[in-house]
């Protein structure tokens, strides 16, 4: 071969490496673009969920207030303006009196759940973890409650994040009570691998992981769909799973940083 044809021979072999690596690139470019959007129709997508989410809270409550508060209140303003004599004194019935106060009691109640939902004051005086601790103390006069606390570090989440943490654990709090109806719940508290771990056990109904991404993708699931778009929104992990075919289990897994 003389020195032209290798001259030739090299220089062919330059052009196909160079558009080798051209293509290269440019295949790799687009991957990356597609990539890149792809993140961004997720993360729109989530923040969508969010949105939609909390819309359908502020319904949910604007509903409850007017349901349940409005006719409660109602009931109270017919009993003061039953009897009522021409000195404009009320005089009630033992009995009556009675329910005047158990209506009180239970508007009192349900006003403190509902601006609980709004913002729960404890969270910003006690945190994260002692407002945990409070919650499940106070499911205590229903069902048997542990709750161990095995962190060795401080929780360093800025206000949103504490506060999307704490929606997701008492809205799974939420759903065992009503939906898995258990006698006793064990909540531990532990950072793995550089994640805040929370796990539910109880002996209630178990609840598949299949079930709560069924739910969660309907329009019926809203307790399940606002737990799964405020974790993928912490870029965390729920997971709903049974051990020893006898106790359910909830797995929260949230990035410490």
């Amino acid at each position: 071969m003389s020195i032209d044809e290798v001259l030739v021979f090299s220089g062919v072999i330059m052009v196909l490496m160079i558009i080798s690596i051209l293509t290269i690139f440019i295949l790799f470019t687009k991957k990356t673009i597609e990539t890149v959007k792809q993140k961004e129709e997720i993360s729109s997508k989530i923040q969508q969920a969010i949105i939609s989410t909390q819309e359908s809270e502020r319904n949910e409550l604007a509903i409850n207030l007017h349901d349940d508060v409005g006719p409660q209140l109602s009931f109270l303003y017919r009993q003061l303006q039953k009897e009522i004599d021409s000195n404009s004194s009320i005089t009630f019935s033992f009995a009556e009196l009675g329910s005047v106060y158990k209506k009180l009691d239970e508007i009192i109640s349900d006003v403190r759940k509902f601006t609980s939902d709004i913002y729960p004051t404890q969270l910003k005086e006690m945190g994260f973890i002692n407002a945990l601790e409070q919650n499940l103390f106070d499911m205590q006069k229903n069902i048997r409650i542990r709750f161990f606390n095995q962190l060795e570090i401080d929780l360093n989440f800025d206000n949103s994040k504490e506060l999307a943490v704490y929606r997701i654990t008492n809205e799974v709090l939420n759903n065992i009570l009503r939906h898995g109806r258990p006698s006793f719940l064990d909540c531990e508290v532990n950072c793995v691998d550089n994640y805040l771990q929370i796990v539910f056990t109880h002996d209630g109904i178990p609840f598949s992981q299949k079930e709560f991404i069924d739910l969660a993708q309907s329009q019926k699931g809203r307790g399940c769909s606002s737990i799964l778009n405020r974790t993928l929104m912490l870029e965390g992990t729920v997971e709903f799973y049974r051990i020893l075919e006898m106790y359910a289990c909830v797995n929260i897994q949230i990035p410490m940083q």
